[in-house]
């Protein structure tokens, strides 16, 4: 091998040794951490009922249970009965809506219209409603609505049960 050629190789093997002891000694990058879960929505923390909240609900659930009545008189069924149908059509009583073209509660959680599965009935669904209010919807609603609370929905038979079902602050409201 030429001189030249010596000197080369001998300063690329001095500079690639340098690069690797460098790199052994210098801290190393975090890995990069996984994403976050997605947003959920916010669980219900007031401890005092708002009446005025619950008075609102009530007031347009009960209208958009009576837009859907009249959204099926017109010839429609609730199968088809989807939030972006109900939307659509005006079944959703306007102050259930929110800028971004979905439905949300007076509380500001999720709310949804679909249909009963296996059934002719259709339901209101209201995520993130504080535990207070939500047993005062259930006591203001279990006349006129077949009422389910909590994570999976079970249906409270009395006050106290509801109060253990709506830690969660789900709710369903199915019109009898």
């Amino acid at each position: 091998m030429p001189k030249g050629m010596i000197r080369l190789s001998a300063q690329l093997l001095l500079a690639i040794s340098l690069t690797v002891m460098a790199g052994c000694s210098e801290k190393k990058p975090e890995p990069a951490k996984p994403a976050p879960p997605p947003a959920t929505p916010a669980q219900p923390t007031a401890t005092v009922s708002s009446p005025e909240k619950v008075k609102e609900a009530v007031d347009l659930i009960n209208a958009t249970v009576t837009n859907a009545r009249k959204w099926k008189a017109g010839g429609h069924n609730y199968t088809d009965l989807t939030e972006a149908r109900a939307l659509a059509d005006g079944v959703v009583a306007k102050p259930l809506t929110n800028e971004k073209g979905g439905m949300v509660t007076p509380w500001g959680g999720p709310a949804t219209i679909g249909p009963v599965p296996g059934s002719d009935g259709f339901l209101v669904l209201f995520s993130s409603v504080p535990k207070p209010d939500c047993v005062q919807l259930f006591t203001q609603m279990k006349g006129a609505f077949t009422v389910y609370a909590g994570a999976w929905g079970s249906q409270p038979k009395s006050e106290e049960e509801a109060q253990g079902l709506c830690e969660a602050g789900n709710m369903w409201f199915i019109p009898k």
